[in-house]
């Protein structure tokens, strides 16, 4: 049997996804350098995302440090 997966918890975690993607951008930019995907660079850009997704999920749910964004209604930490 298939675990069910709460529709809530996919759409407040899809919320994040701007805030985390900015992050990623600007750590490592929108592209990779030269204009090309190398594995690399793609490998740093997602575990930034990866990770900056799964803080903000917690600090969502700890009640972390909490400031209005205009890409979300949840918490977010304060160095976005």
């Amino acid at each position: 049997m298939k675990p069910k997966i709460d529709p809530q918890y996919i759409t407040e975690r899809d919320k994040l996804i701007p805030l985390a993607e900015r992050r990623a951008n600007k750590e490592f930019g929108c592209h990779a350098p030269g204009g090309h995907r190398n594995e690399e660079w793609y490998e740093k850009w997602s575990r930034c995302f990866h990770r900056t997704m799964n803080r903000l999920w917690r600090q969502r749910n700890e009640g972390g440090v909490c400031v209005k964004s205009k890409f979300t209604n949840v918490g977010i930490a304060s160095d976005y």
